[in-house]
């Protein structure tokens, strides 16, 4: 027995998304950025705009408007798991680079910051192994493990 599908028109905004990833995951980030500002245009509460937006701007190495937009999706209630993992590994990345030991990269409250942007995105994406060791780097910094952690 096959699944019943329910098949609609798509909205303007809904093709302009659906267009703005085709663009991305294709290479082609003016047509992703045009796409995605046409989608915060018709929606500016909503994040899948900012969720493309930001990943244009890092690609493209403009890391201040990415982490911006990053931001403001992830503000909206982003429903993208690797966002907030990206979050995270953005903010864990200068830091590894400084050598300094594993337990002695950040503060503990930034370490707690980076800690739960990763299990917001395994709570999304639970089967994500770099998920795991991004989040073992942010735990090693934390003052005290709550039992989410564990």
């Amino acid at each position: 027995r096959s699944a019943a599908y329910e098949i609609a028109v798509a909205s303007p905004v809904q093709v302009q998304f659906a267009l703005a990833r085709l663009a991305l995951v294709g290479g082609n980030l003016d047509l992703a950025e045009r796409h995605a500002l046409a989608v915060v245009e018709a929606v500016p509460g909503q994040s899948p705009g900012y969720e493309v937006l930001a990943q244009v701007h890092l690609q493209r190495g403009a890391r201040e408007p990415g982490r911006h937009a990053l931001a403001r999706a992830m503000e909206l209630g982003s429903q993208d798991a690797g966002l907030y993992l990206l979050d995270a590994q953005l903010t864990l990345e200068p830091l590894l680079a400084s050598n300094s030991w594993i337990d002695q990269l950040m503060p503990a409250a930034q370490a707690r910051t980076v800690a739960d942007s990763v299990l917001r995105s395994l709570g999304l994406q639970p089967r994500n192994p770099p998920a795991f060791e991004t989040l073992a780097l942010a735990l090693a910094n934390v003052a005290e493990l709550t039992e989410q952690d564990e």
